[in-house]
């Protein structure tokens, strides 16, 4: 009977990628299916610079250059310098190390949402992460996205800016969404989802959250007493 059992579920699961499904789960529901479907072709009319032949395809080097801004390594190494560089300032500091530690928060949610959804990027561009090692095959939510979003509702709420300089970074939130979305790097839903996971993580999280002066100061005070102990010997 075991041995029927698990015949049955594998030729359930052969028969489903034949068709395009999901495993049996949670994402076979037919409301989810329909709304990945019309996801799907409302996006691949999106696609508009997927390739050198492709519509807007002379664009591609300044749509990558403009993707780059938001990848996480850029962020974490710029943050860490601007701390160190900056150590002297208590305010700004704080401001940044707040920024670091919201960052972090929001790469390993959305790991772990991509993880739990296993949604595959659009086939257009498919091959160039699955040629990467260092890139991840699934799209939902949209990384990029949900930290270009939480970077500026941070600068928008948090930041000393004058209201005019805030604005580039509201114009460079949408703009990284949709470089993503003509490039065929993730579907329009997988847009939508880095919004809403940005916007909950700076309301719920971030927020309730943020770390005062005193408080990033102590840390960076047993910081620096432990660098100084492990120097003495």
């Amino acid at each position: 009977m075991q041995e029927l059992k698990m015949g049955s579920e594998l030729d359930d699961i052969t028969e489903a990628k034949k068709r395009g499904l999901p495993p049996p789960g949670w994402k076979r529901n037919p409301l989810l299916l329909s709304l990945k479907r019309l996801d799907e072709l409302l996006s691949e009319r999106c696609f508009l610079a997927t390739s050198e032949k492709s519509p807007l395809g002379h664009r591609i080097p300044a749509l990558c250059l403009l993707e780059k801004t938001a990848h996480s390594m850029l962020w974490f190494g710029g943050l860490l310098f601007l701390m160190w560089f900056f150590s002297m300032d208590a305010p700004f500091r704080t401001f940044l190390f707040n920024v670091f530690l919201a960052l972090t928060l929001d790469v390993i949610l959305v790991a772990i949402l991509k993880a739990a959804c296993r949604r595959r990027r659009p086939g257009v561009t498919r091959e160039q992460y699955e040629g990467s090692p260092q890139a991840s095959n699934l799209s939902f939510p949209s990384g990029f996205t949900s930290r270009a979003v939480l970077v500026a509702l941070i600068v928008v709420d948090h930041s000393h800016l004058f209201p005019l300089f805030k604005l580039p970074f509201v114009l460079w939130c949408c703009a990284v969404a949709v470089c993503k979305l003509l490039m065929g790097r993730q579907f329009i839903g997988d847009s939508l989802g880095g919004i809403v996971l940005g916007y909950l993580e700076y309301h719920l999280i971030v927020v309730p959250m943020w770390l005062s002066e005193e408080s990033v100061g102590f840390f960076f005070n047993l910081l620096d007493n432990d660098s100084a102990s492990w120097l003495s010997f």
